[in-house]
Protein backbone atom coordinates (compact mmCIF):
# COMPACT_ATOMS: atom_id res chain seq x y z
CA UNK A 1 0.00 0.00 0.00
CA UNK A 2 2.88 2.22 0.99
CA UNK A 3 5.86 0.77 -0.98
CA UNK A 4 4.31 -1.11 -3.49
CA UNK A 5 8.05 -1.18 -5.90
CA UNK A 6 9.62 -2.38 -2.00
CA UNK A 7 6.44 -5.04 -2.07
CA UNK A 8 7.27 -6.69 -5.64
CA UNK A 9 10.88 -7.49 -5.08
CA UNK A 10 9.62 -9.11 -1.90
CA UNK A 11 6.93 -10.95 -4.37
CA UNK A 12 9.27 -12.09 -7.42
CA UNK A 13 11.91 -13.29 -4.25
CA UNK A 14 9.41 -15.32 -2.12
CA UNK A 15 8.08 -17.07 -5.76
CA UNK A 16 11.64 -17.60 -6.63
CA UNK A 17 12.32 -19.49 -2.92
CA UNK A 18 8.98 -21.67 -3.68
CA UNK A 19 9.82 -22.76 -7.11
CA UNK A 20 13.54 -23.35 -5.72
CA UNK A 21 12.28 -25.65 -3.00
CA UNK A 22 9.78 -27.18 -5.21
CA UNK A 23 6.71 -26.21 -2.59
CA UNK A 24 3.82 -27.31 -2.88
CA UNK A 25 0.91 -26.28 -5.39
CA UNK A 26 -0.61 -24.41 -2.85
CA UNK A 27 1.89 -22.19 -1.82
CA UNK A 28 3.17 -21.81 -5.14
CA UNK A 29 -0.43 -20.26 -5.89
CA UNK A 30 -0.22 -18.05 -2.83
CA UNK A 31 3.09 -16.81 -3.73
CA UNK A 32 2.28 -16.15 -7.71
CA UNK A 33 -1.43 -14.52 -6.27
CA UNK A 34 1.03 -12.25 -4.29
CA UNK A 35 3.04 -11.34 -7.10
CA UNK A 36 -0.09 -10.58 -9.59
CA UNK A 37 -0.95 -8.00 -6.79
CA UNK A 38 2.56 -6.54 -6.27
CA UNK A 39 2.98 -5.68 -10.12
CA UNK A 40 -0.50 -4.48 -10.17
CA UNK A 41 0.33 -2.12 -7.42
CA UNK A 42 3.10 -0.78 -9.89
CA UNK A 43 0.30 -0.45 -13.05
CA UNK A 44 1.95 -4.16 -14.54
CA UNK A 45 -0.98 -5.99 -14.96
CA UNK A 46 0.02 -7.31 -18.16
CA UNK A 47 3.06 -8.81 -16.56
CA UNK A 48 1.09 -10.00 -14.15
CA UNK A 49 -1.60 -12.02 -16.31
CA UNK A 50 1.86 -13.26 -17.87
CA UNK A 51 2.91 -14.35 -14.50
CA UNK A 52 -0.29 -16.13 -13.59
CA UNK A 53 -0.35 -18.18 -17.16
CA UNK A 54 2.81 -19.14 -16.53
CA UNK A 55 1.68 -20.37 -12.94
CA UNK A 56 -1.09 -22.15 -14.68
CA UNK A 57 1.08 -24.49 -17.46
CA UNK A 58 2.80 -25.38 -14.26
CA UNK A 59 0.46 -26.36 -11.84
CA UNK A 60 -2.22 -28.00 -14.42
CA UNK A 61 0.38 -30.78 -15.13
CA UNK A 62 0.33 -31.42 -11.20
CA UNK A 63 -2.75 -32.27 -10.65
CA UNK A 64 -6.54 -31.54 -10.77
CA UNK A 65 -6.67 -29.51 -7.60
CA UNK A 66 -3.07 -27.61 -8.58
CA UNK A 67 -5.03 -26.95 -11.65
CA UNK A 68 -7.73 -25.42 -9.89
CA UNK A 69 -5.44 -23.25 -8.29
CA UNK A 70 -3.69 -22.16 -11.43
CA UNK A 71 -7.30 -20.65 -12.49
CA UNK A 72 -7.83 -18.82 -9.68
CA UNK A 73 -4.93 -17.16 -9.85
CA UNK A 74 -5.44 -16.24 -13.64
CA UNK A 75 -8.68 -14.87 -12.54
CA UNK A 76 -7.43 -12.75 -9.88
CA UNK A 77 -4.93 -11.45 -12.61
CA UNK A 78 -8.05 -11.27 -15.36
CA UNK A 79 -10.00 -8.74 -12.64
CA UNK A 80 -6.81 -6.92 -11.95
CA UNK A 81 -6.46 -6.04 -15.94
CA UNK A 82 -10.86 -5.12 -15.26
CA UNK A 83 -11.79 -8.22 -18.10
CA UNK A 84 -13.80 -9.42 -15.09
CA UNK A 85 -15.45 -11.58 -18.33
CA UNK A 86 -12.33 -13.59 -18.86
CA UNK A 87 -12.03 -14.15 -14.78
CA UNK A 88 -15.54 -15.39 -15.38
CA UNK A 89 -14.71 -17.93 -17.53
CA UNK A 90 -11.44 -19.51 -15.53
CA UNK A 91 -13.77 -19.19 -12.66
CA UNK A 92 -16.21 -21.49 -14.12
CA UNK A 93 -13.56 -23.66 -15.32
CA UNK A 94 -12.34 -24.42 -12.29
CA UNK A 95 -15.75 -25.05 -10.26
CA UNK A 96 -16.43 -27.59 -12.92
CA UNK A 97 -12.91 -29.25 -11.94
CA UNK A 98 -13.81 -28.92 -8.49
CA UNK A 99 -17.23 -30.19 -8.52
CA UNK A 100 -15.52 -33.31 -10.87
CA UNK A 101 -13.04 -34.49 -8.03
CA UNK A 102 -16.24 -34.20 -5.38
CA UNK A 103 -14.21 -31.43 -3.46
CA UNK A 104 -16.77 -29.37 -1.95
CA UNK A 105 -14.77 -27.45 0.31
CA UNK A 106 -12.94 -26.56 -2.51
CA UNK A 107 -15.90 -25.41 -4.80
CA UNK A 108 -17.01 -23.39 -1.76
CA UNK A 109 -13.94 -21.11 -1.86
CA UNK A 110 -14.38 -20.77 -5.82
CA UNK A 111 -18.22 -19.35 -5.28
CA UNK A 112 -17.01 -17.02 -3.47
CA UNK A 113 -14.74 -15.95 -6.29
CA UNK A 114 -17.66 -16.35 -8.38
CA UNK A 115 -19.74 -13.79 -6.34
CA UNK A 116 -16.47 -11.46 -6.56
CA UNK A 117 -16.58 -11.95 -10.40
CA UNK A 118 -19.93 -11.53 -10.96
CA UNK A 119 -20.30 -8.21 -8.66
CA UNK A 120 -17.20 -6.88 -11.52
CA UNK A 121 -19.78 -7.77 -14.01
CA UNK A 122 -22.33 -6.11 -12.36
CA UNK A 123 -24.21 -9.63 -12.34
CA UNK A 124 -25.71 -8.92 -8.82
CA UNK A 125 -28.66 -11.36 -9.03
CA UNK A 126 -25.53 -14.04 -10.08
CA UNK A 127 -23.61 -13.18 -7.37
CA UNK A 128 -25.99 -13.79 -5.07
CA UNK A 129 -26.94 -17.31 -6.32
CA UNK A 130 -23.05 -17.49 -6.02
CA UNK A 131 -23.24 -16.83 -2.38
CA UNK A 132 -26.17 -19.16 -1.67
CA UNK A 133 -24.73 -22.09 -3.09
CA UNK A 134 -21.86 -20.79 -0.85
CA UNK A 135 -23.52 -21.11 1.92
CA UNK A 136 -25.88 -24.72 0.51
CA UNK A 137 -22.43 -26.43 0.24
CA UNK A 138 -20.71 -24.75 3.87
CA UNK A 139 -23.70 -26.75 5.22
CA UNK A 140 -23.55 -29.71 3.62
CA UNK A 141 -19.58 -29.45 5.55
CA UNK A 142 -20.82 -29.14 8.41
CA UNK A 143 -18.60 -26.55 9.17
CA UNK A 144 -19.84 -23.54 11.52
CA UNK A 145 -17.30 -21.69 10.75
CA UNK A 146 -17.11 -21.98 6.60
CA UNK A 147 -21.19 -21.57 7.17
CA UNK A 148 -20.62 -17.96 8.99
CA UNK A 149 -18.51 -17.31 6.40
CA UNK A 150 -20.37 -17.59 3.42
CA UNK A 151 -23.20 -15.84 5.34
CA UNK A 152 -20.80 -12.91 5.68
CA UNK A 153 -20.12 -13.42 1.69
CA UNK A 154 -24.21 -12.77 1.24
CA UNK A 155 -24.53 -10.14 3.68
CA UNK A 156 -21.65 -7.91 1.80
CA UNK A 157 -23.24 -8.29 -1.55
CA UNK A 158 -26.88 -7.32 -0.16
CA UNK A 159 -24.90 -4.27 1.49
CA UNK A 160 -23.15 -3.23 -1.40
CA UNK A 161 -26.73 -3.10 -3.91
CA UNK A 162 -29.65 -0.71 -3.27
CA UNK A 163 -30.84 -1.48 0.33
CA UNK A 164 -34.74 -2.05 -0.15
CA UNK A 165 -36.65 -2.88 2.58
CA UNK A 166 -36.49 -6.97 1.57
CA UNK A 167 -33.10 -6.60 1.01
CA UNK A 168 -32.20 -4.90 4.41
CA UNK A 169 -34.02 -7.88 6.35
CA UNK A 170 -32.39 -10.56 4.16
CA UNK A 171 -29.26 -8.74 4.87
CA UNK A 172 -29.97 -8.45 8.78
CA UNK A 173 -31.24 -12.08 8.55
CA UNK A 174 -27.53 -13.24 7.18
CA UNK A 175 -25.47 -11.06 10.17
CA UNK A 176 -27.56 -12.38 12.76
CA UNK A 177 -27.13 -16.40 11.64
CA UNK A 178 -23.30 -15.65 10.71
CA UNK A 179 -23.14 -14.44 14.50
CA UNK A 180 -24.84 -17.68 15.61
CA UNK A 181 -22.64 -19.71 13.67
CA UNK A 182 -19.67 -18.60 14.95
CA UNK A 183 -21.01 -18.74 18.37
CA UNK A 184 -20.90 -22.37 17.89
CA UNK A 185 -17.39 -22.24 15.97
CA UNK A 186 -16.21 -20.55 18.95
CA UNK A 187 -14.80 -18.04 16.64
CA UNK A 188 -14.52 -14.76 18.47
CA UNK A 189 -13.40 -12.45 15.92
CA UNK A 190 -16.00 -13.73 13.19
CA UNK A 191 -18.43 -13.10 15.64
CA UNK A 192 -17.52 -9.58 16.08
CA UNK A 193 -17.35 -9.17 12.66
CA UNK A 194 -21.02 -10.46 11.88
CA UNK A 195 -21.92 -8.00 14.34
CA UNK A 196 -19.90 -5.01 12.62
CA UNK A 197 -22.49 -6.42 9.59
CA UNK A 198 -25.59 -6.59 11.91
CA UNK A 199 -24.84 -2.54 12.78
CA UNK A 200 -23.89 -1.29 9.79
CA UNK A 201 -27.37 -2.66 8.63
CA UNK A 202 -29.34 -0.83 11.80
CA UNK A 203 -27.45 1.83 10.67
CA UNK A 204 -29.59 2.19 7.30
CA UNK A 205 -32.68 1.03 9.08
CA UNK A 206 -34.71 4.39 9.13
CA UNK A 207 -37.16 2.71 12.73
CA UNK A 208 -36.48 4.79 15.68
CA UNK A 209 -34.98 2.01 17.60
CA UNK A 210 -32.36 0.88 15.32
CA UNK A 211 -29.74 3.30 16.36
CA UNK A 212 -29.90 2.40 19.99
CA UNK A 213 -29.92 -1.31 18.81
CA UNK A 214 -27.11 -0.26 16.30
CA UNK A 215 -25.04 1.16 19.41
CA UNK A 216 -25.52 -1.68 21.50
CA UNK A 217 -24.49 -3.96 18.86
CA UNK A 218 -21.20 -1.82 17.97
CA UNK A 219 -20.27 -1.62 21.54
CA UNK A 220 -20.06 -5.17 21.96
CA UNK A 221 -18.33 -5.81 18.85
CA UNK A 222 -15.81 -3.14 20.08
CA UNK A 223 -15.51 -5.00 23.35
CA UNK A 224 -14.20 -8.20 21.68
CA UNK A 225 -11.69 -6.87 19.16
CA UNK A 226 -10.13 -5.23 21.46
CA UNK A 227 -10.22 -8.72 23.55
CA UNK A 228 -8.50 -10.23 20.56
CA UNK A 229 -6.19 -6.81 19.99
CA UNK A 230 -7.89 -6.74 16.79
CA UNK A 231 -7.15 -2.96 15.48
CA UNK A 232 -9.05 -2.80 12.29
CA UNK A 233 -12.21 -4.53 13.64
CA UNK A 234 -11.85 -2.05 16.89
CA UNK A 235 -11.70 1.22 14.34
CA UNK A 236 -14.68 -0.24 12.49
CA UNK A 237 -16.61 -0.83 15.68
CA UNK A 238 -15.79 2.82 16.77
CA UNK A 239 -17.05 4.34 13.03
CA UNK A 240 -20.29 2.46 13.27
CA UNK A 241 -20.28 3.55 17.30
CA UNK A 242 -19.88 7.29 16.02
CA UNK A 243 -22.38 6.88 13.07
CA UNK A 244 -25.44 5.73 16.19
CA UNK A 245 -24.75 8.21 18.75
CA UNK A 246 -25.06 10.81 15.37
CA UNK A 247 -27.91 9.53 14.57
CA UNK A 248 -29.40 10.06 18.38
CA UNK A 249 -27.86 13.60 18.02
CA UNK A 250 -25.33 12.55 20.76
CA UNK A 251 -22.74 14.96 19.22
CA UNK A 252 -20.17 14.79 22.34
CA UNK A 253 -20.08 11.50 22.26
CA UNK A 254 -20.12 10.75 18.98
CA UNK A 255 -17.24 13.05 18.84
CA UNK A 256 -15.52 10.84 21.68
CA UNK A 257 -15.67 7.78 19.36
CA UNK A 258 -14.18 9.41 16.32
CA UNK A 259 -11.11 10.69 18.23
CA UNK A 260 -10.43 7.56 19.49
CA UNK A 261 -11.01 5.66 16.45
CA UNK A 262 -7.90 8.57 15.11
CA UNK A 263 -6.27 7.88 18.59
CA UNK A 264 -5.50 4.45 17.44
CA UNK A 265 -4.53 5.01 13.87
CA UNK A 266 -2.52 8.31 14.84
CA UNK A 267 -0.40 5.89 17.18
CA UNK A 268 0.23 3.57 14.84
CA UNK A 269 1.04 6.35 12.20
CA UNK A 270 -1.13 5.44 9.61
CA UNK A 271 -2.18 8.84 8.20
CA UNK A 272 -4.92 7.32 5.14
CA UNK A 273 -6.96 5.75 8.30
CA UNK A 274 -6.35 8.60 10.57
CA UNK A 275 -7.76 11.34 7.84
CA UNK A 276 -11.12 9.06 7.66
CA UNK A 277 -11.63 9.19 11.25
CA UNK A 278 -11.17 13.12 10.59
CA UNK A 279 -13.39 13.27 8.03
CA UNK A 280 -15.90 11.46 10.46
CA UNK A 281 -15.19 14.46 13.21
CA UNK A 282 -15.93 17.07 10.10
CA UNK A 283 -19.55 15.30 9.64
CA UNK A 284 -20.11 15.11 13.09
CA UNK A 285 -19.37 18.89 13.63
CA UNK A 286 -21.72 19.67 10.31
CA UNK A 287 -24.34 17.73 12.04
CA UNK A 288 -23.93 19.67 14.87
CA UNK A 289 -24.02 23.25 13.44
CA UNK A 290 -20.62 24.06 14.54
CA UNK A 291 -19.38 24.86 11.22
CA UNK A 292 -16.03 26.31 12.10
CA UNK A 293 -15.03 23.21 13.61
CA UNK A 294 -16.50 21.09 10.39
CA UNK A 295 -14.38 23.22 8.07
CA UNK A 296 -11.15 22.87 10.25
CA UNK A 297 -11.65 18.91 10.08
CA UNK A 298 -12.29 18.95 6.21
CA UNK A 299 -9.39 20.97 5.94
CA UNK A 300 -6.95 18.50 7.77
CA UNK A 301 -8.50 15.53 6.10
CA UNK A 302 -7.97 17.11 2.82
CA UNK A 303 -4.19 17.50 3.62
CA UNK A 304 -3.39 13.99 5.04
CA UNK A 305 -5.16 12.56 1.78
CA UNK A 306 -3.39 14.77 -0.37
CA UNK A 307 -0.38 13.81 1.49
CA UNK A 308 -1.07 9.92 1.08
CA UNK A 309 -2.55 10.13 -2.30
CA UNK A 310 -5.94 8.98 -1.79
CA UNK A 311 -7.76 11.05 -4.58
CA UNK A 312 -11.22 9.22 -3.84
CA UNK A 313 -10.71 10.69 -0.55
CA UNK A 314 -9.68 13.85 -0.69
CA UNK A 315 -12.50 14.73 -3.36
CA UNK A 316 -14.72 13.79 -0.08
CA UNK A 317 -12.88 15.99 2.55
CA UNK A 318 -13.25 18.42 0.11
CA UNK A 319 -17.39 18.05 -0.38
CA UNK A 320 -17.12 17.94 3.60
CA UNK A 321 -15.15 21.12 3.44
CA UNK A 322 -17.63 23.30 0.88
CA UNK A 323 -20.48 22.21 2.78
CA UNK A 324 -19.16 23.84 5.97
CA UNK A 325 -18.30 26.69 3.84
CA UNK A 326 -21.88 26.95 2.35
CA UNK A 327 -23.27 26.89 5.59
CA UNK A 328 -21.27 29.24 6.79
CA UNK A 329 -22.79 31.59 3.82
CA UNK A 330 -26.50 30.63 4.06
CA UNK A 331 -26.15 31.38 8.25
CA UNK A 332 -24.80 35.11 6.99
CA UNK A 333 -27.09 35.81 4.01
CA UNK A 334 -30.22 34.86 2.25
CA UNK A 335 -28.54 34.61 -0.75
CA UNK A 336 -25.03 36.96 -2.51
CA UNK A 337 -26.89 40.05 -2.24
CA UNK A 338 -24.95 43.27 -2.25
CA UNK A 339 -24.95 43.51 1.84
CA UNK A 340 -23.62 39.10 1.80
CA UNK A 341 -20.73 40.76 -0.48
CA UNK A 342 -19.96 43.65 1.45
CA UNK A 343 -19.02 41.08 4.42
CA UNK A 344 -15.06 40.03 4.16
CA UNK A 345 -16.01 36.91 6.00
CA UNK A 346 -19.14 36.34 3.69
CA UNK A 347 -17.12 36.84 0.49
CA UNK A 348 -14.14 34.65 2.34
CA UNK A 349 -16.48 31.77 2.34
CA UNK A 350 -18.09 32.00 -0.59
CA UNK A 351 -14.33 31.77 -1.90
CA UNK A 352 -13.39 28.62 -0.06
CA UNK A 353 -16.71 26.82 -0.90
CA UNK A 354 -15.89 27.13 -4.68
CA UNK A 355 -12.35 26.09 -4.48
CA UNK A 356 -13.47 23.13 -2.39
CA UNK A 357 -16.27 21.94 -5.15
CA UNK A 358 -13.38 22.48 -7.76
CA UNK A 359 -11.26 20.79 -5.98
CA UNK A 360 -13.74 17.39 -5.60
CA UNK A 361 -14.17 17.33 -9.45
CA UNK A 362 -10.54 17.92 -9.86
CA UNK A 363 -9.68 15.31 -7.53
CA UNK A 364 -11.70 12.40 -8.61
CA UNK A 365 -11.25 13.34 -12.50
CA UNK A 366 -9.28 10.16 -13.59
CA UNK A 367 -10.79 7.73 -11.26
CA UNK A 368 -12.99 7.20 -13.60
CA UNK A 369 -15.94 7.12 -10.68
CA UNK A 370 -18.94 8.35 -11.98
CA UNK A 371 -20.33 8.13 -8.60
CA UNK A 372 -17.34 10.74 -7.07
CA UNK A 373 -17.99 12.92 -10.19
CA UNK A 374 -21.70 13.14 -9.37
CA UNK A 375 -21.77 14.13 -5.52
CA UNK A 376 -18.56 16.70 -6.52
CA UNK A 377 -21.12 18.11 -9.22
CA UNK A 378 -23.84 18.21 -7.08
CA UNK A 379 -22.41 20.05 -4.29
CA UNK A 380 -20.99 22.48 -7.22
CA UNK A 381 -24.53 23.31 -8.22
CA UNK A 382 -25.18 23.49 -4.70
CA UNK A 383 -22.94 26.39 -4.32
CA UNK A 384 -23.59 27.85 -7.96
CA UNK A 385 -27.38 28.46 -6.89
CA UNK A 386 -26.71 29.89 -3.69
CA UNK A 387 -24.64 32.37 -5.13
CA UNK A 388 -27.57 33.40 -7.91
CA UNK A 389 -25.44 31.73 -10.51
CA UNK A 390 -28.92 29.83 -11.93
CA UNK A 391 -28.11 28.82 -15.28
CA UNK A 392 -24.66 27.75 -14.44
CA UNK A 393 -26.05 25.26 -11.58
CA UNK A 394 -28.34 24.50 -13.99
CA UNK A 395 -26.18 23.27 -16.36
CA UNK A 396 -23.87 21.76 -13.46
CA UNK A 397 -26.81 19.84 -11.94
CA UNK A 398 -27.89 18.18 -15.26
CA UNK A 399 -24.47 16.61 -15.73
CA UNK A 400 -24.72 15.11 -11.78
CA UNK A 401 -28.13 13.51 -12.86
CA UNK A 402 -27.19 11.88 -15.55
CA UNK A 403 -24.37 10.37 -13.71
CA UNK A 404 -26.53 9.12 -10.76
CA UNK A 405 -29.10 7.72 -13.75
CA UNK A 406 -25.88 5.90 -15.45
CA UNK A 407 -25.12 4.47 -11.77
CA UNK A 408 -28.80 3.63 -11.20
CA UNK A 409 -29.09 5.91 -8.24
CA UNK A 410 -32.76 6.83 -7.70
CA UNK A 411 -32.97 8.81 -4.81
CA UNK A 412 -29.75 11.58 -5.87
CA UNK A 413 -31.49 12.06 -9.44
CA UNK A 414 -34.56 12.56 -7.38
CA UNK A 415 -32.49 15.44 -5.21
CA UNK A 416 -30.88 16.90 -8.43
CA UNK A 417 -34.63 17.40 -10.28
CA UNK A 418 -35.59 19.05 -6.82
CA UNK A 419 -32.12 21.60 -7.20
CA UNK A 420 -32.69 21.96 -10.76
CA UNK A 421 -36.63 22.98 -10.57
CA UNK A 422 -35.29 25.39 -7.71
CA UNK A 423 -32.70 27.21 -9.92
CA UNK A 424 -35.54 27.05 -13.45
CA UNK A 425 -38.17 28.97 -10.35
CA UNK A 426 -35.09 31.25 -9.74
CA UNK A 427 -34.58 31.96 -13.51
CA UNK A 428 -38.76 32.44 -13.41
CA UNK A 429 -39.22 29.48 -15.79
CA UNK A 430 -42.40 28.54 -13.87
CA UNK A 431 -44.03 25.97 -16.40
CA UNK A 432 -40.95 24.01 -16.48
CA UNK A 433 -39.89 24.07 -13.15
CA UNK A 434 -43.14 22.69 -12.09
CA UNK A 435 -42.96 19.99 -14.49
CA UNK A 436 -39.62 19.36 -12.95
CA UNK A 437 -40.59 18.88 -9.24
CA UNK A 438 -43.19 16.69 -10.61
CA UNK A 439 -41.29 14.31 -11.92
CA UNK A 440 -39.08 14.28 -9.42
CA UNK A 441 -42.75 13.48 -6.97
CA UNK A 442 -43.24 10.60 -9.16
CA UNK A 443 -39.64 9.14 -8.95
CA UNK A 444 -39.54 9.11 -5.26
CA UNK A 445 -43.26 7.73 -4.90
CA UNK A 446 -41.65 5.08 -7.48
CA UNK A 447 -38.93 4.29 -5.38
CA UNK A 448 -40.95 4.28 -2.08
CA UNK A 449 -38.67 7.55 -0.46
CA UNK A 450 -41.13 8.98 1.27
CA UNK A 451 -37.99 11.94 2.25
CA UNK A 452 -37.29 12.71 -1.16
CA UNK A 453 -40.87 12.87 -2.15
CA UNK A 454 -41.22 15.01 0.83
CA UNK A 455 -38.99 17.45 -0.27
CA UNK A 456 -40.10 17.60 -4.14
CA UNK A 457 -43.55 18.29 -3.03
CA UNK A 458 -42.24 21.07 -0.60
CA UNK A 459 -39.94 22.45 -3.51
CA UNK A 460 -43.39 22.40 -5.85
CA UNK A 461 -45.17 24.91 -3.23
CA UNK A 462 -42.52 27.12 -3.30
CA UNK A 463 -42.52 27.30 -6.75
CA UNK A 464 -45.99 27.71 -7.13
CA UNK A 465 -46.20 30.10 -4.51
CA UNK A 466 -43.18 31.61 -5.84
CA UNK A 467 -45.40 32.31 -9.25
CA UNK A 468 -48.05 33.32 -7.39
CA UNK A 469 -46.34 36.37 -5.89
CA UNK A 470 -44.47 37.11 -8.87
CA UNK A 471 -47.65 38.41 -10.33
CA UNK A 472 -47.49 40.86 -7.30
CA UNK A 473 -44.34 41.57 -6.85
CA UNK A 474 -40.70 40.72 -7.67
CA UNK A 475 -40.62 36.67 -7.01
CA UNK A 476 -38.48 36.06 -4.10
CA UNK A 477 -34.59 34.44 -4.34
CA UNK A 478 -34.47 30.97 -4.41
CA UNK A 479 -30.95 30.60 -3.37
CA UNK A 480 -31.88 30.01 0.48
CA UNK A 481 -34.07 27.07 -0.81
CA UNK A 482 -30.99 25.28 -2.54
CA UNK A 483 -28.86 25.60 0.48
CA UNK A 484 -30.70 23.91 3.36
CA UNK A 485 -32.35 21.49 1.13
CA UNK A 486 -31.51 18.03 2.47
CA UNK A 487 -29.46 15.59 0.07
CA UNK A 488 -31.03 12.25 -0.14
CA UNK A 489 -28.53 9.44 1.01
CA UNK A 490 -27.57 8.08 -2.18
CA UNK A 491 -26.55 11.90 -3.11
CA UNK A 492 -24.26 11.77 0.20
CA UNK A 493 -22.57 8.39 -0.43
CA UNK A 494 -22.21 9.10 -4.11
CA UNK A 495 -19.02 11.80 -2.64
CA UNK A 496 -17.30 8.81 -0.32
CA UNK A 497 -17.31 5.09 -1.78
CA UNK A 498 -13.39 4.68 -0.84
CA UNK A 499 -13.79 6.72 2.37
CA UNK A 500 -16.87 8.14 4.90
CA UNK A 501 -19.86 9.65 2.80
CA UNK A 502 -20.34 12.83 1.87
CA UNK A 503 -23.14 13.91 4.29
CA UNK A 504 -25.40 16.75 4.48
CA UNK A 505 -25.89 18.45 7.62
CA UNK A 506 -29.55 18.18 8.04
CA UNK A 507 -29.84 14.56 7.79
CA UNK A 508 -27.83 13.86 11.29
CA UNK A 509 -27.64 10.25 9.92
CA UNK A 510 -25.96 7.61 8.72
CA UNK A 511 -23.28 6.19 6.60
CA UNK A 512 -24.65 2.87 4.71
CA UNK A 513 -22.15 0.12 5.77
CA UNK A 514 -18.59 1.45 5.23
CA UNK A 515 -17.46 0.14 8.43
CA UNK A 516 -18.08 -3.10 6.60
CA UNK A 517 -16.89 -2.73 3.05
CA UNK A 518 -13.13 -0.83 4.14
CA UNK A 519 -12.71 -3.03 7.29
CA UNK A 520 -14.44 -6.14 7.73
CA UNK A 521 -15.22 -7.30 3.94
Amino acid sequence: QEKPHKALVMAKEALALRLELEAPPLEEARSCLLLVEALAGVKKVRRGLKAAEECLNRLKKVSDRAHVYGLVVVATAQLKRDHPELALTATDEAIDIAREIGDKRLETTLQYLHAEVNVQLQSRQDALEAAEDACALAEDLQDKKEEGDAECLLFSLLARGTLDRPSLLKGLKSATKARELYQKAQYRLGEAKALVHKASILGVDSAPTSAEEMLSVAAEAHDIFEEQEHIGGQSAALQLVTEAQLAKENFDEAASAAKDRRAIWKGLGCRKEEGDAVLQLARIHLGSTDYDAAEKHGLEAQKIFQEVGDKAAESVACVHLAQACLKKMSNEAEGETKEALASSTYRASAERAMRAVNDAITACRHLGSKQLRAGALFWRAQVLGFRGRLEEALRVVVDAEKCFESIQSGSAMVQCKVLAADCLAGLKHYDEAKEVADQAIKQASGLHDRQAEGQAKSCLERIEKAEKKSKEVVAPPVQAAIATEAAAPEAQQAAGAAAASAAVPEKKGLDAAQATKRLMA
